[in-house]
């Protein structure tokens, strides 16, 4: 066994996995039905559902301090969100943030942020899709999805949690949609074909890993779900190609 799988079966292994997978399964769950409790999602509901989960907090008595400094940080922000950011509050579960403060009165939240108080954040995004609503931007969601897990393992080690941490991404209301390919080409022909996207889910052993590496192979089945052999945005050494911003 590798050192992560080690951790995995110290930890209580595929028990802690398997209750993280089924969380992930039953907040997409409530998220797809627009019925996550304190907030109004934007419909139709359709982006990405990002949750970073240490294997530990599903341990008996699991939590984090969400103290003031947590409260504060600037890193506790929404997937696909800039800084500044306006302050989130504090919930039953832990501490929220949301985008309802930038939206016109009547119009849901395009995205949020739960940190539960076990140490689990949760991350809803509609802005990474395109809002022509039949495209999938294939390299900005690669980027957000490398920055922010980066974003969010830092948080995570503020926070005291402990390695190893599951990555899970499900993307909602992608049938028809087209991945555009590096230089935003739109090949018709290379479809989603069904309207929800469960991404492998990615373990990883240290706060310090390459969120471009590790994320790899989520983001081949991303492309691979519209069709192509794999992301186009890795070069042939593997190394992930960042644009000019």
């Amino acid at each position: 066994m590798d050192t992560t799988e080690i951790r995995l079966a110290i930890l209580g292994g595929e028990t802690r996995v398997e209750e993280a997978r089924a969380f992930h399964r039953e907040r997409v769950a409530a998220i797809s039905r627009n019925v996550v409790e304190g907030v109004d999602l934007a419909a139709p509901v359709s982006g990405i559902v990002l949750h970073v989960i240490p294997v530990g907090a599903f341990d008996v008595g699991a939590r984090v301090d969400i103290n003031e400094t947590i409260y504060n940080h600037p890193d506790l922000r929404p997937l696909h969100s800039p800084t500044p950011y306006l302050r989130g509050r504090y919930n039953l579960d832990g501490i929220f943030v949301d985008d309802t403060a930038f939206r016109q009165q009547g119009q849901g939240a395009r995205h949020y942020l739960q940190l539960f108080r076990r140490g689990i954040m949760e991350t809803f995004d509609s802005r990474l899709l395109h809002s022509r609503g039949d495209t999938i931007l294939g390299y900005p969601v690669e980027r957000t999805l490398i920055d922010d897990s980066r974003r969010f393992l830092g948080l995570m080690e503020t926070l005291g949690t402990t390695p190893p941490i599951l990555i899970l991404v499900t993307v909602l209301g992608t049938q028809g949609r087209v991945i555009l390919t590096p230089g935003d080409r739109y090949e018709p022909e290379h479809s989603v074909d069904r309207g929800t996207l469960p991404l492998p889910e990615i373990v990883v052993n240290g706060f310090d890993v390459d969120t471009s590496q590790a994320l790899r192979p989520m983001f081949d089945a991303l492309w691979q779900a519209g069709g192509y052999p794999r992301s186009p945005n890795y070069d042939a050494d593997g190394v992930w190609q960042r644009r000019a911003e």
